[in-house]
This record gives C-alpha cells, structure tokens and sequence, in this order.
C-alpha cells in the first residue's frame, strides 16, 4: 500500500502568514520574468533586425532566380507554392460564402426597415381619422353647452322665469354640466391620440435609425470581403508564388546547397530562423510565466487578506484557536514559485538561453499549474479554511 503523505497542520494565523509568504515568492518570479522579458524584447529588436536585413536581400533574388534553383530545392519552392494557391483558393470561397451571407442580412434588415416604414404610414390614417372624430365630438359638445346656455337666457328672461321654468333650467344645466364633461374626456383622448404618435414617430425614428446602422455595418463588411475577394482571385497567382517565397525563407531550416552569395545569404537565413524561433518561443513562455504569476500571486494575497479578517474576528470575539489542515499536494503547489526561482538562478544566462527557459517553464510551470489545477488549489485552500473555522458554529 502506497504511503500517504502528511497534511500540514497551522493556526489560522501561520496559515496567514504561510500565505503572504507563498504570494510573495510568486511576486519575486512576476519580477524576474519581467525582466527578462524586457531583456528578451530589447534582443529579439535587434534579431528581427538582422533577420530583416537578410530577408530583404534573399527574397527578390529567390523570387526571379527559382528556376535556377538546385532540382530539390526548386521542388521545395513549387510544392508550398501549390499549398498557397490552395489556401488562397479556399479563402475566396469563404469570401464568397460571407459576401452571400452579408447580402441576405443586408436584405434582410432593409426588408425590416420598410415594414417599419409602411407600419407607421398604415397607422398614421387610423390616427388621423381618430383626431378627427374626436375634433368634430368636441365641437359638437361645445355646440350642446352653447345651446343650452341660450335657452337658459331665454328661458331666465321671462318673468318669474327662473320659478316657473325651473324644472327646465335643471335639465339644461345638466345638460351642460355633461358636455361639459365629454368635452373635457375628447379633448384628454385626442392629447393620448396626438401623444401615441408622437411616440410612434419616435419609435419608428430609433428603430430606423438601428436597422440603418445595422444595413450600413453589413454593407461595409460585404463590401470590403467584395474588395479582398476580388483582389485575391485578379491576384491569384502572383500572391501564392510571393507568399510561397516568403514561407520558404521562414521556414528555412536548413542549407538548401545554392551556390555563390545568395548561397551564403540563404544559409545565413537558417540561422536566422533558428535565433529568431528561439526567442519568439523564450517570449510566448516568459509572457505566460509572467501572466500566471500575477494571477496566483493575486490570488493568494487576496486569499491571505481574507485570512487575515478571520484572524481579527478570532482575537475580537475571543475565539478558540482552531487548525487548518492543508493537504500534502496543496503545499508543493505553493512552492511552485520558490522552487522555479531556484531553478532558474542556477542557469548561466538565461538572457541568451531562451530555449532552455522556455523548457523550464513547460515543465515546471505550464505542466504544473493549469487552469484546473489553479481551481483545484484555491478551492481546496477554502475548503480547509471552512472546515477550521466551522468548529466555532
């Protein structure tokens, strides 16, 4: 039976201080992978410089001297050149694809805009029959109001009018009370009835102007996939055979036995590439290591932040002391910093080994702390937390 490695017991407050130390050791290595990676970027400057430089001088050469290339390499040259005829092929049958599909969506949201257009005339008619019935409805109670008035008048002017038409007098003031009163219900229906179109016509004006820029991005888009589209295919060929030449001369890793100085500028070229991929593989594993050091490190201060508040309510409230029990594989996971700054300060000079920097970190880093396991690390510090203090209820 396998044995099984220890736990590592601490009071909350070790644990606090085991944490800033663990963030710590991840802020040291954030800095000295800042470091290089400055000095990296000020090298490759200067490699991409040089590698320029003889690129300049091998690729017109190769460009007009293929033919006379040895049979191998003239071979070489018209197999990536089939490739890239393929691959830009291929790309404008995707640009054919998209400009068809940008037209349908182009169609499609100016077919919405005129249904839009012809919503708002169609309702425009209604409204306005609307308005106008309830203008004549108001005219006609300001008729019925002004009728019963002068027949009030008449009735009133009469001698003992007011006591022998009372009854009379009643009828028409309520008459007027409720023309009144429909008067006034018209009048607050044809302000909803001029308001709903306003608001309609605002709509109808945001919703044009959002299906407009929608037509005018698809427009763009189909248009300028038109342009790349048709430039490709009037291109074709000239854009594979210069781009096969540029291929060749970045993969070039070996000589490839041409005589004279394009010879030599062409053997040049492969060690070119060989200095220039070994810093852009040193760049993308110090980037990375930079990236996961900062991130872990800010974890864990964080993490020993939220340590350090259970450490004040446990001296507040005058809490028993309490252990946390930190799994074997979490603590050599936290060591991952110490140890990678051991390792590297044993190399020579990383500065010109960025190869064997990059090797470090696959194995060391890259291998060791993926995103599961960064999950796994955190959740399981939480989990020991969590059980130490549930013993407080």
């Amino acid at each position: 039976m396998a044995k099984q490695r220890r736990s590592y017991r601490m009071t909350l407050l070790q644990f606090h201080h085991y944490l800033t130390d663990k963030a710590e050791d991840a802020e040291r290595f954030h800095q000295n992978a800042a470091k290089l990676h400055e000095r990296y970027t000020d090298v490759f400057k200067q490699v991409m410089s040089d590698w320029q430089d003889t690129f300049s001088f091998c690729f017109p050469r190769l460009m007009t001297e293929r033919q006379q290339m040895p049979e191998t390499f003239r071979s070489h040259i018209n197999r990536v050149e089939s490739e890239e005829h393929q691959r830009i092929a291929a790309e404008i049958a995707e640009l054919d694809k998209e400009i068809e599909s940008g037209r349908e969506d182009s169609d499609t949201y100016l077919a919405k805009a005129q249904h839009a257009t012809q919503l708002l005339r169609r309702a425009n008619p209604a409204l306005d029959s609307r308005e106008e019935r309830l203008k004549a409805q108001v005219v006609r109670y300001q008729t019925e109001y002004a009728d019963a008035f002068e027949e009030m008048e008449s009735l009133e002017s009469a001698t003992m009018g007011w006591l022998t038409n009372a009854g009379k007098i009643a009828r028409l003031r309520r008459v007027q009370k409720e023309a009144k009163k429909k008067q006034a219900e018209s009048l607050t229906e044809m302000r909803q009835v001029r308001q709903e179109w306003t608001d309609q016509l605002e709509m109808a004006g945001k919703r044009q102007a959002e299906l407009r820029e929608q037509w005018q991005t698809l427009s763009v888009r189909a248009s300028e996939a038109q342009g790349r589209r048709d430039h490709l295919e009037q291109n074709l060929d000239a854009l594979a055979e210069q781009a096969a030449i540029q291929r060749v001369l970045e993969e070039l890793d070996e000589s490839p036995g041409v005589p004279g100085e394009l010879g030599e500028r062409l053997d040049e070229m492969v060690q070119r590439n060989s200095v220039r991929l070994s810093y852009e593989q040193g760049l993308k594993a110090v980037a990375e290591a930079e990236g996961l050091s900062k991130g872990v490190g800010d974890g864990t201060r964080r993490f020993a932040d939220s340590v350090a508040q259970v450490v004040r309510e446990q001296k507040r409230y005058n809490l028993r002391k309490v252990h946390v029990e930190l799994p074997h594989r979490i603590a050599v996971l936290n060591e991952t910093w110490s140890r990678l700054s051991d390792q590297l300060s044993k190399e020579s000079d990383l500065s010109h080994s960025p190869v064997r920097f990059a090797e470090i970190i696959d194995k060391g880093l890259s291998k060791r702390l993926t995103d599961s396991t960064i999950q796994y690390l955190f959740e399981t510090m939480g989990e020991a937390l969590n059980t130490a203090t549930a013993a407080w209820g």
